[in-house]
């Protein structure tokens, strides 16, 4: 049976999760932004003992890579690829921005600060504009948005990421886990 952590620290939340075959069995998000390092590890061991689950029983990690806090992305992303590494499992790597539209058709942002956003736009979870940064006053505010809408006064659907992820899980798996970078970008 296929067993699959989930894990995105890339913005405001931390979000982890955890299925075992077709079934979502944990699935944690709450506010920790600037708190990410102190609370990830130990949300993963929760979330493992929680389920009954050893470290070495998973299959796949799949992790968001950014855009969004740099630190935020080097947490999660450092966890997941040592976990990767030691326990010589597949990773997968999302863009936080795909992971909050899941398999929906919408647009996806993240405060960068500065009057900016990383933008990316998606159809049924495909991009049709690649995650980019943006100015606030460039948004098309007809488009449906999910995320930080806050910056323009717009109220935003609750996006589950740990639901989103576990619809993508089946994406293709980094091969080699040493290459595996952050999305870092920049202007």
């Amino acid at each position: 049976m296929e067993i699959v952590l989930y894990i995105d620290t890339c913005n405001k939340d931390m979000c982890v999760g955890l299925s075992k075959g077709d079934e979502l069995v944990y699935n944690v998000s709450y506010e920790a932004f600037k708190k990410q390092s102190e609370v990830a590890a130990f949300e993963i061991s929760k979330c493992l003992d929680s389920c009954g689950v050893k470290a070495r029983e998973l299959t796949k990690i799949v992790v968001t890579n950014g855009p969004g806090s740099y630190t935020g992305i080097r947490i999660g992303l450092t966890l997941a690829k040592v976990m990767s590494k030691v326990l010589n499992i597949k990773l997968v790597c999302l863009s936080s921005l795909r992971a909050m539209c899941g398999k929906d058709s919408c647009s996806a942002i993240i405060d960068a600060r500065g009057g900016r956003v990383y933008y990316g736009k998606y159809v049924n979870g495909v991009s049709v504009v690649s995650d980019c940064v943006k100015e606030v006053r460039e948004l098309d505010l007809s488009e449906e948005y999910v995320g930080d809408t806050y910056i323009f006064n717009k109220d935003s659907r609750k996006v589950d990421i740990i639901k989103n992820m576990f619809l993508l899980k089946d994406e293709k798996c980094e091969d080699d886990i040493d290459s595996v970078r952050a999305i870092y970008l920049k202007d």
